[in-house]
């Protein structure tokens, strides 16, 4: 049944694909937005070369959708085509790139889901900022530093309202310390992409944590920043694998964004380790980087109102 499907909505698509010499279904899972979809290695790490970076075959609708980007995507078509159909409530990013390359006109694709529908309504921005947590010694996973992606509202909205975007391996709390970085090391946790309000994030490092944050304001117009949102969706509770050196938040963060701008070249060279000052460097390299801001921790702040206060204000602050 799902074969003789298939069959036919590829006799249906021919037309469109054969008005356009340059467009067939082949050249569409080469191009670099749907091998950015499907988080395909470029060579960037040695493991899964060629493959999906995504370990989980729930995001797949082909059997061997890791594997081969073109029967996904075939797969793809089958299931995203008909109206109302249900799988387009998982896949937005995918639904639009097809409607985008095969002219599917409708009003209002996604009408039928509802779930989407309200956390897309609650979930949008119109800047991405880049922020990096500086190093925490107490914590193996952030020894080089950490980074997330912040989403805001607009440019002059207040960060207690905008999005974190994060990546961290899935540990439990009985792992202590050793054991962390041990199957951090060796791909022992899985990895996953979470979406929480950046106010947690400014408590936890910059007021618990004492750590200063730069930000790094990402040139992405409308279009791209949504693009990279639908994509967000389409990644809830799926599994990647996670290594502390290179397949890290960092590093995932960078193919965010090059679903975002397909052919930004971001994970093409290839790493044995990637820290969040590379992560910087590569973004600012492509010209990706349009604004630069540093949020001192509480204690930088405090200790800076001490360096002005007199010797005798000093001694009267201690006594107080």
């Amino acid at each position: 049944m799902r074969t003789g499907l298939l069959c036919v909505l590829l006799c249906w698509i021919a037309p469109a694909l054969a008005a356009n010499s340059s467009l067939s279904l082949a050249d569409l899972a080469a191009s670099p937005r749907w091998q950015a979809l499907m988080h395909v290695n470029p060579g960037a790490t040695l493991r899964d070369r060629g493959r999906s970076y995504i370990d989980d075959d729930n995001y797949f609708l082909a059997k061997n959708g890791k594997d081969d980007v073109l029967a996904e995507l075939r797969a793809t078509l089958a299931a995203l085509e008909p109206a109302k159909a249900p799988e387009r409530c998982r896949y937005p990013a995918r639904y639009r790139f097809l409607a985008g390359h095969l002219d599917w006109q409708e009003d209002a694709p996604f009408a039928h889901c509802e779930e989407y529908s309200r956390w897309r309504s609650a979930v949008h921005a119109s800047r991405a900022v880049l922020v990096f947590p500086a190093a925490y010694l107490n914590s193996p996973s952030s020894m080089f530093g950490h980074t997330l992606l912040r989403l805001d509202q607009g440019k002059d909205s207040a960060v207690w309202l905008s999005w974190a975007v994060n990546f961290g391996a899935v540990s439990t709390e009985a792992d202590n310390s050793f054991f962390y970085i041990y199957r951090g090391l060796a791909g022992g946790y899985p990895g996953r992409f979470a979406l929480v309000p950046y106010v947690q994030k400014i408590q936890e490092y910059s007021h618990m944590e004492n750590r200063d944050m730069w930000e790094y304001t990402l040139d992405l117009d409308q279009q791209e920043i949504d693009w990279l949102i639908e994509h967000l969706w389409e990644l809830k509770d799926i599994n990647f694998d996670y290594y502390f050196f290179d397949e890290n938040c960092s590093f995932r963060l960078l193919e965010l964004v090059e679903v975002a701008r397909p052919g930004s070249q971001l994970l093409t060279e290839l790493r044995f380790a990637e820290v969040p000052v590379n992560t910087v460097r590569a973004l600012d390299d492509r010209g990706l980087i349009s604004e630069r801001h540093y949020r001192p921790s509480k204690a930088v702040e405090l200790d800076n109102l001490r360096r002005q206060m007199t010797a005798q204000q000093q001694r009267l602050a201690r006594a107080l």
